[in-house]
């Protein structure tokens, strides 16, 4: 019976009161820590989800278990539990967080990663567990290898490490640069690429110090790689824009750069970006980003409207023209919309959108649906180029 009881004990987390004792525990029983961070004494959800959930945890094993509480005022109780633990680390709550027998974090849930409800938090707890253990027995693999200096089976351990949605470990793109520098995979290069702000910040700097050149050679290098995701190419293409952007007479260059990001990952950070970047600096007016003074002469012009739908279907489309501030205002002469080259309607009026709206919308009637449609607007400034506005495009209904 007692050894039943042993065993039984064993298929449950093991529990430490205090993240000392858990450490102790981990180092002893040679396995990771799952710590639960929570406000007692702020954090309403905090609490309901430790007792519905955390305390009640009974199928993950191999791991050990602590509650970290992150009061308003601590208490010297408070204060003895955490000790060993930097809680400047959680900056969300509830958060889980795991890790090594040392301390080392590898990894944590919260926020958008830890949702709050039972089910939900249960659910991910068990799956972050399972990658926790993966990670441990990874990196008890990767220390087994150096020791026998088996260096395929280390560098195959700790690219199996980056591949989890865990924290990089500690140490390990510097060991895979002594023992992998070829990088043939890519792996450690794609997981060094350096956070975009101070990476296009570079670019950004060497336009406009005059090292563009180099700068450019340095970026395209890169692109020349092969290896980085479509996400971190776009963040490339984005820092040779910037770069361009401000080395004088590389407009073209700069505004090639910014479209290729846009048109890499589209979805990405990075891809809105460069389309945000490309219209507000380079195209033409459009329905997301309105007009600006770079768009505006004081005598008429011709603009095509960017941002259209791909088709406009067979119905009437009111185009409207609103203007948000400025010393001036626009006059407008008429809107057209093109079908392959020819035109198909045109509304001709003298319109004006500035501090009180003049005649400021245009109608235009479509026989048949337009695929590809382009609608060239004519307009100017109103005495003066200080001027932005929005361009609303939309199907009136019948």
């Amino acid at each position: 019976m007692h050894v039943l009881f042993i065993a039984l004990s064993l298929l449950a987390p093991q529990r430490a009161a205090t993240f000392e004792e858990a450490k102790t525990l981990a180092t002893n029983g040679d396995m990771p820590i799952l710590l639960y961070a929570h406000g007692s004494d702020w954090c309403s959800i905090c609490e309901t989800l430790k007792e519905d959930v955390w305390d009640q945890e009974s199928d993950v094993v191999g791991v050990v278990f602590v509650s970290i509480d992150v009061l308003e005022t601590p208490t010297d109780e408070s204060n003895a539990a955490n000790k060993g633990f930097d809680t400047n680390k959680v900056r969300t709550f509830p958060s889980i967080v795991a890790l090594t027998p040392s301390g080392d974090i590898m990894g944590r849930r919260a926020g958008e990663t830890l949702p709050l409800d039972a089910e939900g938090m249960q659910s991910s707890l068990r799956a972050f567990s399972a990658e926790v253990l993966k990670r441990h027995a990874l990196l008890k693999m990767a220390d087994d290898a150096k020791q026998n200096g088996d260096i395929n089976k280390e560098v195959s351990a700790f690219h199996a490490m980056i591949d989890q949605d865990l924290d990089v470990p500690k140490g390990a793109l510097e060991r895979l640069q002594e023992i992998d520098p070829n990088d043939a995979s890519g792996i450690r290069r794609r997981t060094a690429f350096q956070p975009f702000h101070p990476f296009v910040a570079k670019a950004t700097k060497d336009g406009q110090e005059g090292r563009g050149e180099e700068s450019i050679s340095r970026l395209q290098a890169m692109l020349d790689e092969g290896v980085y995701t479509k996400e971190q190419q776009a963040w490339i293409h984005n820092a040779m824009g910037s770069c361009y952007r401000y080395w004088e007479g590389h407009d073209d260059e700069a505004e090639f750069h910014f479209t290729q990001a846009s048109s890499l990952a589209p979805e990405s950070i990075a891809g809105r970006a460069g389309y945000r970047l490309v219209h507000q600096l380079y195209k033409d007016p459009s329905t997301e980003f309105g007009w600006m003074p770079r768009h505006l002469k004081t005598d008429m012009q011709r603009w095509e409207l960017q941002s259209l739908p791909s088709e406009l279907a067979k119905g009437t489309w009111v185009v409207t023209f609103e203007y948000t501030r400025g010393r001036h205002g626009i006059d407008i002469a008429s809107v057209e919309v093109f079908d392959e080259g020819s035109r198909v309607t045109v509304d001709v009026h003298d319109g004006f959108a500035g501090g009180q709206h003049r005649e400021n919308v245009y109608t235009l009637e479509l026989s048949h649906a337009v695929e590809n449609p382009a609608i060239v607007i004519t307009a100017k400034g109103s005495g003066g180029t200080q001027s932005y506005g929005k361009i609303s495009l939309h199907l009136q209904d019948e």
